[in-house]
């Protein structure tokens, strides 16, 4: 009896002691945080311009021990004022599994005498109240797997523009567009959290996914890779193609087997631009394990596709394709092109096929620029089949 009491005596002296149990690996807590903001937050009074002011950044990424789970952002908390720590606006962007994206959940802009430009009557605590959602640009995932602290250096972005009302009614647009954050960021772990939905890796749950496909046997006899500029048009737009930065992988067994991995990182196009900016944005779309026949031939189903506004030349909406999938061909080894089939399900409704969508990817040498929309390759050559 005496030893069990001092057994509870000894548990209870340990938990008062302010101990912490960690379950998890806290080994990057040590790492420092440092960021800055340059641009400015266009709107209906008087361009709002945050550059050199006063951000402070809260991240959560979803903590979980399943790898296709784990480590994607899905909470980013923003602040901002200007260098004299007024005309404060303040934004959460979080997601859900229905989101393709980390979308805009609230924000209050509050304009007082330090916002330039903006008189008295302009003045006062404006709101988010729904409508349209811009987007996190930025990383999807952190770089540590089940870490509780995770640090990396990049770029944070948002994209779209948001009406704001005041408490009288008084409405106020401002575009987030033209605002980045840039430095070393620290994101917290948090195992309740949601990842959106297509965060990076894989298909929907019950789909032939990527992952599912079979690979060749036995060893290697040739592999190549090599970095194209992939270029997807469809139907309704044949002079703005989407376009990706696409790594691809090529491998044959010496069973004769083929397989061809393909990498397809988004790039953001202007409205109505071919050529500009082109700058990665959004959720690589990774396509693994794609059997090429004996002509040099595939066909892949990929599944739903979602892409951020910035990546759609068409009209500046997100874009979701469903049942995306590819018909095609390697040409003399180094130009791969074919057909898109699927449903455009948003921003308009359309049906993509065979015949009507295609896609090219040409091979882009280390230092060269990417081509114009006059020398892309939009699909196979009209001798070829």
């Amino acid at each position: 009896m005496f030893k069990n009491i001092l057994l509870i005596w000894a548990l209870v002296g340990f938990f008062l002691s302010g101990c912490d149990i960690n379950f998890w690996d806290e080994s990057s807590s040590g790492c420092e945080e440092g960021y800055s903001v340059t641009g400015a937050v266009s709107n209906d009074v008087s361009p709002i311009d945050y550059t050199n002011g006063n951000v402070a950044v809260s991240l959560l990424h979803k903590l979980d021990i399943d790898e296709a789970e784990d480590r994607c952002l899905a909470s980013i908390d923003v602040s901002l004022s200007v260098l004299q720590g007024g005309c404060e606006l303040r934004m959460k962007f979080s997601t859900n599994p229905d989101n393709a994206f980390l979308e805009l959940e609230n924000a209050t802009l509050r304009a007082d005498s330090l916002c330039a430009g903006w008189s008295d009557s302009d003045e006062g605590t404006y709101t988010y109240q729904g409508g349209e959602r811009p987007v996190f640009v930025g990383p999807q995932r952190v770089p540590d797997a089940v870490a509780a602290t995770s640090c990396f250096t990049s770029e944070l972005r948002f994209d779209g523009a948001i009406v704001l009302v005041r408490e009288d009614g008084a409405e106020l647009e401002a575009n987030l567009s033209g605002l980045s954050i840039e430095g070393e960021f620290v994101s917290q772990g948090d195992p309740s959290l949601v990842c959106p939905k297509n965060s990076g890796i894989g298909n929907d749950e019950g789909s032939e996914t990527p992952a599912d496909l079979p690979s060749g046997d036995g060893d290697i006899q040739e592999t190549w890779e090599q970095s194209f500029l992939f270029a997807l048009r469809m139907v309704l737009a044949q002079a703005l193609p989407l376009q990706f930065a696409a790594d691809m992988t090529f491998v044959q067994f010496n069973d004769n087997s083929r397989q061809l991995d393909m990498t397809l990182q988004p790039l953001s196009l202007d409205v109505g631009e071919t050529d500009s900016p082109r700058q990665p944005v959004g959720s690589a779309i990774q396509i693994k394990g794609v059997e090429v026949g004996p002509d040099f031939d595939f066909e892949v189903y990929i599944g739903e596709v979602s892409l951020p506004p910035s990546a759609n030349p068409i009209s500046g909406s997100a874009m979701v394709i469903e049942d995306l999938s590819l018909r095609g061909w390697i040409i003399d080894g180094d130009i791969i092109c074919g057909w898109v089939k699927g449903s455009l399900s948003a921003p308009i409704v359309a049906p993509l096929d065979y015949g009507n969508s295609s896609f090219g990817a040409e091979p882009i040498p280390d230092g060269e620029p990417l081509p114009t929309f006059e020398d892309m390759v939009l699909g196979c050559p009209d001798d070829y089949f």
